[in-house]
């Protein structure tokens, strides 16, 4: 048809329109000004023709209107030439038309251009000021998955990561089908794990799985994706150590030492300063290397064929120290807490251990802390000690053998073991990867009676083990305990560090102390020195027949005193009978001398403490009441024989480092000499060897001497049951360190 006396030319150009979707795009913008139009007429017999073709240069100068029906019902393309470029006020505009108007709706045609025409005039004045706007049909989102590890074990989590996944207007929900019956949905709006991250863990038995992930966007379009994996079962086998085996730790925790009533008072600027809580966070590196075989003695003076290990630990400290410091000029009472400044432990230990019964024998412990807290608070302690295991009883510490004789372990295994008269629960609870090594975790619980014996009301600890690697990889301990109003708490973490393990090449030549020692040197009690009877009815052991430094003063007399002239202790032993000393020592002074006495009874927590002081050959009670106590577990009757006092005295005086110390040193502040139940070595630093030692071996009787000098301190303990050195501790620094680290 002929198309004349128009304001407007028209241009041919063919297009061609596909439908195949419902879209609707309009783009606004800048007319293209430059582009130039060949004009001419178009007659009636001229096709009609659109055909897609290249787009314009500007692609936001054309405004395409798509009209069709869904992709699923796609139909066959339509060809059609209809074409018309109006110029409206001079400026070319193209408008594409998709639908054919037939030439009996002409003037159906007609009015839709006018109005084509009056929305292009508003677009080309909004586009004028550069304003795009675009309306654009939802899209499916894309689910992307990705499982790590690839390949798990057993029990060990695997995090599935679909935050990858896209979509066009953002995805309102992930869902995870993990293929075993189980599933995880995340919205915006509900994250169960408390973060809406496209993230979640999952642990398997083991099988073969088909996880499935499933994301929705906010029209309720969605994207599936899913990824098969293979879960097997991870089996760890201890290996023996070699010599040579070297292990280097990071390590981190805490202590925390609390008491109301004041841990310790001392002089600090003007007046008194009564700390009553100590906190310390300490982070650093650990040593451990099995250095070889060498010859050791033990508590009896007896040599055996050793493995020694090496440990060394060297952390930072920092935290801070509280309390209350009391002022006379003027008077005040002022709350304080002050910072810890350049903190330090370093500690060397080495653990000597029997080749035949694998048992640690004897372990040797240097150890050098300071803190500094401003306001005239600064601590430091050099200290050394010597600890012997009891050789008359199975260690009271936790061997890889006692948990599994194969050295092998897996998940869910676990079981209640006896062990050195403890009782542990241990079970394999975990899979997980530490520093690339696949790792099973193995928690350990202790008795309830041990608990309460220790004074420990909390206790967590946990061993991280691999392949190939005798030690634990990580360790993490966590205990709270209780004693006189006194709470301290410790936590203990070490891992190590990336590349941290070496192996040695030499065998342990296992079995070798035996066959180089007489068999007769793993002794019950020591050879040698005077064991007594203890009969029902007597309070505390013989002083024996040796001769005794106690024989001017003897606890004997003291007792007889007491119970002669106090009717409150009269009264206890006829509520208690069979009572006995579970602690009592032989205190000199610049003063008389004085016996202090508590007595206690098996399985009772009832007890008495009684003062006995010697003044020119007479007697008189300085202190008396009745006391809890730890329930002790013995009576006289279970000890059979035990250790004369006097034989006591010749074993401390025959170690050298306690005659020196002990007797023969001058400046004595305070000299003890007595006996306890359950006397143990408070150990500075414990082993970190996979034989851990939960709680220090202790004897059921013994015992002990402490003496204090100027600056310092010292004590020693002998098994009054076998005769055996238990602890030998010199103390240099100050009071407060015992505290910190006991």
């Amino acid at each position: 048809m002929a198309v004349e006396n128009k304001p407007n030319s028209i241009k041919r150009k063919k297009r061609r329109i596909k439908r195949t979707e419902e879209e609707v795009i309009i783009t606004l913008g800048k007319p293209p000004g430059e582009e130039e139009f060949e004009e001419e007429e178009m007659g009636e017999e001229d096709e009609e023709e659109i055909e897609l073709g290249e787009e314009d240069e500007e692609e936001e100068d054309v405004v395409v209107i798509s009209i069709g029906k869904p992709p699923e019902k796609e139909e066959e393309v339509v060809e059609e030439e209809i074409e018309e470029v109006l110029e409206i006020e001079g400026e070319p505009v193209e408008v594409e038309v998709e639908e054919e108007v037939p030439p009996e709706e002409e003037e159906e045609a007609l009015k839709s251009k006018k109005l084509a025409a009056i929305i292009i005039a508003i677009i080309v004045v909004i586009s004028s000021i550069g304003i795009f706007v675009f309306f654009v049909l939802n899209k499916d989102p894309v689910a992307k998955l990705q499982l790590s590890p690839e390949s798990p074990f057993a029990g060990q989590l695997v995090l599935m990561d679909a935050s990858n996944s896209t979509d066009d207007k953002g995805i309102e929900e992930y869902t995870w089908s993990f293929g075993d019956q189980t599933a995880y949905t995340e919205t915006k709006k509900s994250a169960p794990d408390g973060k809406f991250d496209g993230k979640t863990t999952h642990s398997y038995d083991e099988g073969e799985y088909t996880v499935r992930l499933t994301v929705k966007d906010e029209e309720g379009r969605t994207g599936t994706a899913s990824s098969h994996i293979t879960v097997s079962e991870l089996v760890v086998t201890i290996p023996f150590e070699k010599i040579g085996d070297d292990y280097t730790y990071d390590v981190n925790g805490s202590v925390d030492v609390e008491n109301e009533d004041g841990l310790w008072t001392g002089s600090s600027g003007p007046g008194t300063f009564t700390l009553k809580n100590v906190h310390i966070d300490y982070e650093g590196y650990m040593l451990s290397r099995v250095e070889g075989v060498t010859s050791q003695e033990d508590g009896f003076g007896e040599s055996h064929q050793t493995l020694e290990r090496y440990n060394f630990e060297d952390v930072e400290l920092e935290g801070t120290v509280s309390g209350t410091l009391t002022t006379e000029s003027p008077p005040a009472t002022i709350d304080s807490t002050l910072p810890i400044q350049d903190g330090s432990l370093e500690v060397t230990e080495r653990d000597y251990t029997d080749l035949t019964t694998n048992k640690t024998i004897f372990s040797d412990t240097d150890s050098y802390l300071i803190i500094s807290a401003g306001s005239g608070f600064e601590v430091w302690s050099d200290d050394h000690l010597r600890s012997y295991s009891n050789l008359r009883e199975k260690p009271a510490v936790l061997r890889i053998e006692d948990l599994s004789p194969d050295r092998s372990f897996k998940m869910d295994d676990g079981q209640t073991i006896r062990v050195g008269g403890i009782s542990y629960t241990w079970g394999v609870e975990s899979v997980t990867n530490i520093k690339g090594y696949p790792a099973l975790g193995i928690e350990i619980d202790i008795d309830v009676t041990t608990k309460r014996e220790n004074n420990i009301e909390e206790f967590e600890m946990w061993l991280w083990i691999t392949n190939n690697i005798p030690l634990p990889i990580k360790t993490y301990i966590y205990t709270q305990i209780s004693y006189e109003g006194t709470t301290t708490t410790i936590l203990y973490n070490n891992e190590i560090q990336q590349n941290g393990f070496q192996r040695g090449t030499i065998d342990i030549p296992y079995g070798d102390c035996l066959a180089s020692s007489p068999d007769d040197h793993y002794h019950f009690r020591n050879p040698g020195h005077e064991f007594l009877s203890w009969d029902s009815g007597e309070y505390i052991p013989d002083l024996g027949s040796g001769g005794s430094s106690l024989e001017d003063f003897p606890p004997q007399d003291a007792i007889a005193f007491a119970e002669t002239n106090s009717g409150g202790f009269q009264d206890y032993l006829a509520s208690y009978p069979n009572a006995y000393v579970i602690d009592g020592h032989y205190n000199e002074t610049e003063n008389n001398p004085l016996w202090n006495l508590t007595f206690g009874k098996e399985g009772e927590g009832k007890g008495y403490y009684v003062v006995v002081e010697e003044s020119g050959g007479s007697y008189n009670i300085k202190d008396e009441k009745e006391i809890d106590v730890s329930e002790p577990r013995n009576s006289t009757s279970d000890f059979d024989t035990v250790l004369s006092f006097s034989a006591s005295e010749q074993i401390f005086e025959g170690d050298e480092d306690i005659n020196d110390s002990a007797f023969n040193s001058q400046g004595n502040v305070r000299f003890n000499h007595g006996v306890a139940y359950g006397v143990k070595a408070n150990m500075i630093y414990p082993s970190i060897s996979l034989t851990i030692s939960l709680t220090m071996e202790s004897t059921n009787y013994a015992y002990y001497l402490d003496k204090e000098y100027q600056g310092g301190s010292f004590s020693a303990a002998v098994d009054a049951i076998n005769g055996q050195l238990i602890y030998v501790w010199k103390h240099d620094g100050d009071d407060i360190l015992s505290v910190i680290i006991g």
